[in-house]
């Protein structure tokens, strides 16, 4: 069960102490909001305490207008004399390193020593593929036997056909025994 949370101690005047020499009591440290420090409204329903100023106001006001993450990006169109002018940053037609025979000769060597590790990497796991290509064959071969002979047989009329038997609906059932006659003569 739950209690309810009691309410905190009311601030009393007893806490006023008085300085040495003054005859004016000063108000302890208690959190409290003197009338000169009530909050007055702001521009747009924000609140601005006497301490703050209302450009302070505005700029929390502005930080917490959301913010797109990912502005759109403007692109500008280029004309035709705008594409001619940018003709000198052209990407090359053939990439450098097909004119270095060095690069070149680099990459082939690569290229080769990537092809023969996915050759052993994958020649290793033939075993693995094979034992998982039996285990799953059956079911696939039962599944794919029970699809074929439903479509054969117009499985997907058969409760069309059962509910007409059900209501005694003689010409609706006539009708859906035919469509399934000559179905199943074109399907086989």
């Amino acid at each position: 069960m739950l209690r309810p949370v009691p309410d905190p101690p009311a601030a009393d005047t007893d806490e006023l102490t008085a300085t040495a020499g003054d005859t004016e009591p000063v108000a302890a440290e208690d959190n409290t909001v003197s009338a000169g420090d009530q909050d007055r409204p702001g521009p747009a329903g924000t609140e601005v305490r006497d301490d703050q100023s209302e450009d302070q106001a505005e700029s929390e006001d502005q930080s917490s207008a959301p913010v797109a993450v990912d502005p759109p990006v403007v692109r500008e169109r280029l004309g035709l004399p705008a594409r001619a002018r940018a003709a000198d940053e052209r990407s090359p037609v053939l990439a450098p390193w097909l004119k270095d025979p060095q690069e070149l000769r680099f990459l082939v060597i690569w290229l080769a020593g990537f092809l023969w590790h996915k050759v052993r990497y994958h020649g290793v796991r033939v075993p693995l593929y094979l034992a998982r290509l039996a285990g799953y064959s059956p079911r696939g071969l039962a599944r794919t036997v029970r699809k074929v002979a439903g479509w054969l047989g117009d499985a997907e009329a058969a409760p069309l056909r059962r509910q007409a038997v059900d209501r005694n609906a003689f010409d609706e059932y006539m009708h859906l025994a035919k469509l399934r006659r000559d179905r199943a003569a074109f399907r086989a």
